[in-house]
């Protein structure tokens, strides 16, 4: 690809002009390299090739300047719930629903790590779930969020086995309710009223936020792995699961 050619970014959609469109993910990338190596290759390519829309631009740049990302010290974290279970269809990349008060402590840990005064940090919260930004009001850690469509429904904790749960199917137990209530009130996979590009457009938006820290707590998927790559090395990535696992496992030894 030659290096003057801009293309327009439209979601997962790369559109060039004088040419068909074409999806870019990370099946994009070359498999024969390592994980660290495929993502410097997306960072690169996303500031090399990539432009986004002007008001997309516009949204990014305005929530920046609002919440002075440029002068503060920035912690960035996407709790992806609703759309993140083990279930009959696959295991959704090994998918946890820690406790809200488990990421809130892991922020303060982070803000008392940085040696800075809370007037100076700034925390970014993206979810799919609004009783988390409820939650994070609460909490003494500058939450700043986008205006975005989310579900009402609280995952804090959830650790029910979905692994014989199929859509549409509802029996006598109550994994199966909860399971089909999940998808219901789920942005990525219900919400058939909401409209597709205003979905696509808050996920976008979000996952460039989260990209533009300086410490990323991450979820399981797509969009946390996509913001760690925009983010680059620079940006210091934690995995929210294994910091819990981690958390479990001390706790349990005592």
């Amino acid at each position: 690809m030659p290096a003057d050619l801009q293309p327009v970014l439209a979601h997962t959609a790369l559109w060039m002009k004088g040419c068909s469109i074409k999806v870019f993910n990370a099946a994009s990338l070359d498999t024969s390299l390592s994980i660290e190596h495929r993502a410097q290759e997306f960072h690169r390519i996303w500031y090399q090739y990539f432009k986004l829309r002007p008001h997309i631009q516009k949204m990014v740049d305005d929530f920046k300047r609002k919440h002075d990302f440029a002068n503060k010290y920035v912690i960035t974290l996407h709790y992806r719930g609703t759309d993140k279970y083990d279930h009959s269809a696959g295991s959704e990349d090994g998918p946890e629903h820690p406790p809200y008060e488990f990421c809130s402590a892991l922020i303060k840990k982070i803000i008392k790590r940085s040696g800075r005064p809370l007037s100076n940090v700034v925390t970014f919260i993206t979810t799919d779930e609004q009783p988390f930004i409820e939650d994070m009001k609460k909490e003494n850690v500058n939450a700043v969020f986008t205006d975005a469509i989310r579900s009402n429904m609280n995952t804090s904790g959830l650790n029910l086995d979905f692994s014989r749960c199929a859509q549409g199917v509802i029996d006598s137990t109550p994994e199966s309710k909860i399971y089909n209530e999940l998808i219901t009130q789920s942005v990525h996979r219900g919400m058939q009223d909401k409209s597709n590009y205003i979905k696509g457009r808050d996920v976008l938006v979000d996952a460039i936020l989260l990209g533009s820290g300086n410490v990323f707590i991450k979820s399981r998927g797509n969009v946390s792995n996509q913001a760690s790559w925009i983010g680059g090395p620079k940006m210091e990535s934690l995995d929210m699961v294994n910091e819990f696992n981690a958390c479990k496992k001390k706790s349990a030894s005592g």
